[in-house]
């Protein structure tokens, strides 16, 4: 599965095949990524990818607005959890796979509390 960005959208180390390595170059705002989610989510090879990889897309945003919410830079909430931004960055990126217990270390240096909830969907097994 390909999509392709043009060249100048892009960050060198781009990968077609690989999600976790879209880099969207920063003179971009967030709102161009969105528009390529949204025209590339027509594809049913992507909305397939995209779905499996939901819930981590989905911890990630929720990990971002957390710090952004607490005010803080990755930087700022590294020291606060003891450990350095190349760490919060791969969290944030979806590279990472963080324990309960790093959870916790976030939510306690963002104020915030840690939920985990299981819901019922309707095309369980």
């Amino acid at each position: 599965m390909t999509f392709v960005l043009s060249g100048e959208d892009l960050l060198p180390g781009y990968d077609s095949g690989n999600l976790h390595s879209c880099y969207i170059h920063p003179r971009n705002k967030m709102s161009n990524f969105k528009q390529l989610h949204e025209k590339w989510s027509r594809e049913p090879d992507y909305r397939k990818s995209y779905d499996e990889m939901r819930a981590e897309f989905e911890l990630a945003r929720a990990l971002i607005t957390a710090r952004t919410q607490a005010g803080l830079t990755q930087a700022q909430l590294a020291a606060r959890m003891e450990t350095s931004q190349s760490v919060v960055s791969r969290l944030e990126s979806g590279q990472a796979h963080p324990s309960t217990k790093t959870l916790e270390r976030i939510a306690r240096a963002t104020g915030t509390r840690l939920r985990i909830a299981f819901e019922e969907v309707s095309d369980a097994v």
